[in-house]
């Protein structure tokens, strides 16, 4: 396994190289106001039925370039809130329903 670390822009990432693939891994700082960053090209692998799966939805619904990305995007994007959803309730599980109410209660009161 070689491992190669670069730097680009603010973003500093490795980058091994296993088996013919590249897996990348970026650093994303946060963000300052008003900063923006542009795109990052991924390399995914995918069983070759769910790439089939994808394509054909895609084309049925009159797909044009670039939306693959913007279905991963999407995914990746619900996963994560749902993957946030279900931390918060397993951290509230310790408290009972009436403390949960209450703290949001006094958090929406104080604004």
């Amino acid at each position: 396994m070689k491992c190669a670390r670069t730097t680009a822009g603010a973003l500093p990432r490795a980058v091994w190289r296993l088996g013919g693939y590249a897996h990348i891994i970026i650093n994303d700082p946060i963000q300052p106001e008003g900063f923006s960053m542009s795109n990052i090209r991924w390399s995914v692998v995918v069983p070759e039925a769910t790439d089939r799966a994808l394509r054909t939805y895609l084309a049925r619904k009159g797909g044009k370039k670039g939306d693959i990305s913007r279905f991963i995007d999407e995914a990746v994007q619900a996963r994560l809130f749902e993957l946030t959803v279900e931390n918060v309730k397993k951290r509230n599980r310790a408290y009972s329903r009436k403390e949960i109410l209450e703290a949001i209660e006094e958090a929406v009161g104080a604004h």
